[in-house]
């Protein structure tokens, strides 16, 4: 499913498309959620993370894919240079992607090149399986999971109307 993914958005960001942070998320029953997260900074990222883990909490996900582009700095091993990405000049923008399940999470990303609306994808790069953490890898619920009744009303009247 990934290589999908990733097949999809090469072909969005040379077709000159942005590409939006969105979650495809699959609960225990097999339903497939597909959630844009427009975030514009860290704050947003955060609420919308909290939100996500919170959704799929209620809906029981087991397992989902990240994607996003995102800036990346290659960084020899002995480098001292520990800033983010995001305050750089040498940074890249990339297609991040990552897939977590129980039991494996593991993690792609393209080098972009050029700028909009001509850009091109580099060759994917696979991270080595395990090597993969953060944030974004932290957003299933406990194994076993279910909330309660009352939990769910309230859960279902939070998260109605909402375009998830």
């Amino acid at each position: 499913m990934m290589e999908e993914q990733m097949a999809s958005c090469k072909a969005r960001v040379e077709a000159g498309e942005e590409l939006m942070p969105h979650f495809v998320a699959w609960d225990r029953e097999g339903t497939v959620h597909i959630i844009a997260t427009p975030w514009g900074d860290e704050a947003e990222k955060v609420r919308a993370l909290r939100m996500l883990k919170t959704f799929f909490m209620w809906k029981g996900v087991d397992r989902y894919i990240m994607v996003s582009e995102a800036w990346v700095v290659v960084r020899s091993p002995d480098s001292t240079d520990h800033r983010e990405p995001r305050n750089c000049e040498d940074r890249k923008e990339c297609i991040t992607m990552m897939g977590v399940t129980r039991h494996e999470t593991i993690a792609c990303n393209a080098l972009i090149a050029g700028t909009l609306p001509e850009r091109a994808v580099g060759e994917v790069v696979w991270q080595e399986p395990g090597t993969t953490s953060g944030r974004m890898a932290e957003l299933l619920p406990p194994e076993g999971f279910t909330p309660s009744p009352e939990m769910d009303a309230v859960l279902g009247s939070f998260f109605a109307g909402a375009a998830l």
